[in-house]
Parts: structure tokens; C-alpha cells; sequence
């Protein structure tokens, strides 16, 4: 009994999502995919936690169409039969806080494959006839499996329907039908054009210096500006040099001249008054050689459960990162990193935005504007991005001689939700930002 109280668990939160879910026989939707029955502690918890889910499939969730299923499974009478269902019925008041409970039995479920994990972590640490890399895959991989989301979802038109036929209802009722349904990244022709940041995986890729690691630190200097939580993976560039650029650009001071020590005491000054606002964000930047897919996994998971959600991750770059196995060749790898980063994605169930470069067969074309074909070493990454861009700019190439000087395009060659589409920026460089074009350059 000491034992069982140590290993984290609440039988009264199981039985208050049960409960929730016999009284209401829509409370399933409000916690659609938050929980598997392997969540539960209590055996006999996750065979009702099945039988409801199977009900609700079948047409509807009462007590009777619950012990029904139960009974075919030759569960009813383990469980309890009728008179524990009806308990549970009766103990709980309203299914109003159905996700509160739901979240109480999930973060013990991870606690409990956590304490697991750690067991087996242990096991491979002690065992010194295996190579310390070979430990430390072990650990990396043992923990983000323990951590990471793999519930699979079955759903029925008519829940289906029924979720969004609640959710339309609730846009409307707010007044918020013209609202962006995905984050806002703070460039208004880019947020309308991609319908906010949504869940999904992004790349954005461009030749060098064009401008990929700027935009991508602006997407998520203005997510944090607005309260939402960002974590930043840089693997070129150390975490101060991109704290200072992010600073630089929100002061409007030259980033490049601040290096070469030709910045002004005005720009200092700006600088120091941006300074304290930008700790004020809520951004984590992880600075980081050698990283893995599971590295990020792992890294997003940590900060989860140290409190708080995480909005959107940005990884800068796809190039440069290492997939923590052996390849022949570097195209097979790339190809295994970008199945991990979709694979993460999926089960983190937030946007990912990651950089990537181009191949050098844009260098020998008249047309320098990319195309799909041109992404770097692997064909993977065009079928695992849900949503590929470009950066394009034309003086990037011609210099002074440009038709369109400090224009950059943003060209969407690939869009899993809806259609391609090309929209122009103004690049101001020595503040390192983009602007949407929507009035005239001497505005600036």
C-alpha cells in the first residue's frame, strides 16, 4: 500500500472524468485525444474509459449502453458491474470540468512512464560494457518515448461534426467570424495569407544571407510580444549573438554595425530601453550543436512540464542538424530528420517552423526563383512540409541595378491547406525586419 502511494496517481480524478463522461454524452469531445486508457491507473478505469468511447461511436453514452459493451468485453462484472457505474454516475455533479480532470489523469501517466523511463535509463547506465554514446541514445530515446503523445483517434462524421458545429457556433456567438484561426506571426500579408500559424509543419528555405533566420526571429519575436510561448533552436549561431539581433531589431538599430563597433550612444541607448521589455518575453532560446529531432522533442516536453504550454517552435536550420543514427549518405539523412521533425510535430500538435537551404542549381538558371525541386539533399522534405516557402530577392542577385531594390518575396510552393501564393515584403536590412508592403518606402 506505501508502494502504491508513492507511484503518482488520482483515483479520484479517474473517476470524476468517468463519472463526467456517463452524465454528459457529448463531455468525450471536450477531451478528444487528451487520453488513452493506458492513462488510467486503475485497470478497470481504462476498460470503462473503452466501453464509453466505443458507445459513443455506436450512437450514445448512458449507463446502460456502457455496461452493454462491458459485457460483451466480459468486463462487467470485474469492474463492478451496474452498481459501481452508477456511482460513479452519481458522484459527480456536472461534466463541466471534464479537461481539468482529463489533465490531472494525463500528467500522471507521463509522471508514471517518466519513473519508468528513468528505471530503464538507470539500467543502461550501470551496464559498463556498452559504449557511453550508445547510453546516451538510450536515455534520449527511452525519455522522449515516455513523454511523447501517440494516442490514436478514431472519429465518427457525426462527432466530427458535432465538435465543429460547437466550435463554429461559439466563433459566431463571439462576434470573431473575420478572426485569423491560427497564431498570429505579426506580418499581416503573410498571417491573411497563411491563415495564421497553424498545426502544421513549415519550412522556409532561401539561398544564404537571404533572409531565412531573419523572418524566422521575427515570427517568433512577435508571438512572444504577445504572450504566446516560443522556443528557438539555433545550431550556427550562439544563443547571446541571436538575443542581440532580436534586441537590435526591436530598437531599430543596425545589428551589423553594432559587431563592427560603429553604433552610435543614441543607439545604445535604444537598444538598453529595448533590452528590458525583451526579457519580459516569454521565448526560450536553445543553443544547441548536433541537434536531433528527439532534441527538440525532448527540449518542448521539458519546458511542458515545467509549467505552461509552448505556442510554436522554431528550429534554424534543417541543414545543419544530425539525425543521432548512421547514414551511408547525407540525402538518407536529411530524409530521416524530416520524418522526425513530422513525426514530432504530430505528436506535439503545434506548429513547427524550420529553415532550410537551397541546392546551388538556382545559381546556374536566368529564373533564380526557386522552385520545389530545389531544396537541399533530400526529396523528404518536400512530401513531410505541410506548408514549403521561399525567399526570394531580387537585388540579392543584381545589386543596384535591381527593378525592385529591398523587396523580397515570399513565394508558398507548396500549401497542404489550400492554394500557392506569392506575396512582397519590404527588406530593411540594417534593422534586419520585414514590413508588409502597404505603404511607401520614405515611410519608413
Amino acid at each position: 500500500m506505501q508502494i502504491d502511494k508513492m507511484i503518482p496517481h488520482s483515483v479520484e480524478a479517474e473517476e470524476a472524468v468517468l463519472g463526467a463522461l456517463l452524465i454528459d454524452d457529448k463531455a468525450h469531445l471536450k477531451i478528444r485525444g487528451a487520453l488513452a486508457a493506458s492513462d488510467f491507473y486503475v485497470q478497470k478505469h481504462g476498460w470503462i474509459f473503452d466501453a464509453v468511447l466505443e458507445s459513443s461511436r455506436n450512437g450514445g453514452v448512458d449507463l446502460v449502453t456502457v455496461g452493454e459493451v462491458l459485457s460483451n468485453q466480459n468486463r462487467f462484472s470485474e469492474i463492478g458491474g451496474g452498481a459501481f457505474l452508477l456511482s460513479l454516475y452519481q458522484a459527480t455533479p456536472t461534466s463541466v470540468n471534464v479537461q481539468a480532470y482529463a489533465e490531472i489523469v494525463r500528467q500522471n501517466s507521463v509522471r508514471r512512464r517518466l519513473l519508468s523511463a528513468a528505471s530503464d535509463v538507470a539500467k543502461a547506465a550501470y551496464n559498463t560494457e556498452q559504449a557511453i554514446d550508445d547510453v546516451i541514445g538510450t536515455a534520449q530515446s527511452v525519455m522522449v518515448t515516455a513523454c511523447e503523445k501517440t494516442i490514436e483517434q478514431r472519429l465518427s462524421a457525426e462527432q466530427i461534426g458535432s465538435e465543429l458545429f460547437d466550435k463554429w457556433a461559439d466563433t459566431v456567438a463571439r462576434g470573431e467570424i473575420n478572426k485569423i484561426q491560427g497564431l498570429d506571426i505579426g506580418i499581416t500579408t503573410v498571417t491573411r495569407a497563411l491563415g495564421g500559424l497553424g498545426d502544421s509543419l513549415y519550412y522556409l528555405a532561401g539561398r544564404p544571407a537571404m533572409g531565412k533566420t531573419t523572418m524566422a526571429c521575427q515570427w517568433a519575436a512577435n508571438l512572444a510580444k504577445q504572450g504566446q510561448r516560443a522556443i528557438f533552436f539555433t545550431v550556427e549561431t550562439s544563443a547571446q549573438q541571436l538575443g542581440q539581433r532580436l534586441i537590435c531589431s526591436e530598437a531599430h538599430v543596425n545589428y551589423e554595425a553594432v559587431r563592427r563597433g560603429e553604433a552610435t550612444e543614441e543607439d545604445y541607448q535604444r537598444m538598453l530601453g529595448a533590452a528590458g521589455p525583451f526579457s519580459t518575453w516569454p521565448l526560450m532560446i536553445v543553443d544547441r550543436s548536433g541537434l536531433t529531432p528527439d532534441d527538440v522533442l525532448t527540449d518542448v516536453q521539458r519546458l511542458r512540464l515545467e509549467g505552461g504550454d509552448v505556442a510554436a517552435v522554431f528550429i534554424d536550420g534543417l541543414w545543419l542538424m544530425v539525425s543521432g543514427h548512421n547514414y551511408q549518405n547525407r540525402v538518407h539523412e536529411v530524409g530521416s530528420i524530416s520524418r522526425g521533425l513530422k513525426r514530432i510535430q504530430r505528436s506535439l500538435g503545434i506548429p513547427i517552423v524550420c529553415t532550410h537551404q537551397l541546392n546551388r542549381n538556382v545559381e546556374y538558371r536566368d529564373n533564380k526563383r526557386p522552385v520545389l525541386a530545389d531544396l537541399r539533399d533530400s526529396g523528404d522534405v518536400e512530401q513531410d512540409g505541410d506548408v514549403i516557402m521561399f525567399l526570394f530577392r531580387d537585388d540579392y542577385y543584381t545589386g543596384d541595378a535591381s527593378e525592385k531594390p529591398h523587396v523580397a518575396e515570399l513565394i508558398c510552393a507548396k500549401n497542404r491547406h489550400g492554394g500557392t501564393w506569392m506575396t512582397e515584403l519590404f527588406f530593411k536590412r540594417e534593422e534586419t525586419m520585414f514590413y508588409p508592403i502597404t505603404r511607401k518606402e520614405s515611410d519608413r
